[in-house]
């Protein structure tokens, strides 16, 4: 079985090109293709654009080389869903194991003489008895392909983001620090309220102004912790 990669070899690495470095993106090969193409798509997965940094696992870099024989359709299906995460749709089911889905949906009662509808108690604020506080974020919008080391979590307290304009933002979060991450893509009317312990990746609004009302426990002891991959993820559009 080859591997079909009739694609514009420049148009398929120019849009994973990121800050200088070939984010660690690569197509599922298909059948009847050139394997010196494969070979070169190898090789600049392995090493960044230029700069010689290492992208992917040596195993990986040694596929690249003119002397190995090309890796079997199954490594690649491997590579790719270890590496590259495509976001889904943000669902109160799909996201329930991190927290709660903020949107104007279902049971709502009437108010404001009829004009407005209040959906009532959406999620648990939980700061372990400190002071609750609301916060306004403005983050830096990222863009797809978006590549990530980077998760954290707040031990002491939940944290609920509601964006102050109707725009998807992009929303990471993992079981803990060796379970696989997960990408979900809000419809740009929905917030979240991460419960407390939750890893997740840091704000990434995907447009200006990234305004986000943030409520979450105020108080002096430490309440973040980080983790860096050993490898980078790369969320895909």
């Amino acid at each position: 079985m080859r591997y079909d990669l009739s694609m514009p070899h420049s148009s398929r690495v120019a849009s994973r090109v990121q800050a200088g470095t070939l984010s660690r993106i690569y197509t599922v090969a298909r059948l009847n293709a050139k394997i010196t193409q494969a070979r070169r798509d190898l090789a600049m997965m392995c090493i960044g654009a230029g700069q010689g940094i290492a992208l992917a696992p040596e195993r990986v870099c040694s596929w690249a080389k003119p002397e190995s024989p090309l890796p079997p359709p199954a490594a690649f299906a491997t590579l790719l869903a270890m590496y590259i995460l495509t976001p889904q749709p943000l669902t109160a089911q799909a996201f329930a194991p991190f927290g709660d889905v903020l949107e104007a949906t279902g049971e709502f009662r009437l108010i404001n003489d009829g004009f407005c509808q209040r959906h009532h108690d959406l999620a648990q604020v939980d700061t372990g008895g400190a002071k609750t506080g609301i916060s306004i974020f403005q983050a830096q919008p990222r863009a797809l392909p978006y590549p990530f080391d980077l998760i954290e979590r707040h031990p002491q307290g939940s944290q609920a983001f509601i964006p102050m304009t109707q725009h998807p933002f992009l929303v990471i979060v993992a079981l803990n620090t060796t379970a696989q991450p997960l990408a979900f893509l809000t419809n740009g009317k929905q917030g979240i309220n991460l419960h407390r312990g939750t890893w997740h990746g840091v704000l990434t609004p995907l447009h200006a102004p990234g305004l986000f009302a943030v409520v979450d426990r105020i108080g002096t002891t430490a309440n973040l912790e980080e983790y860096r991959y050993p490898s980078a993820f790369t969320v895909v559009g």
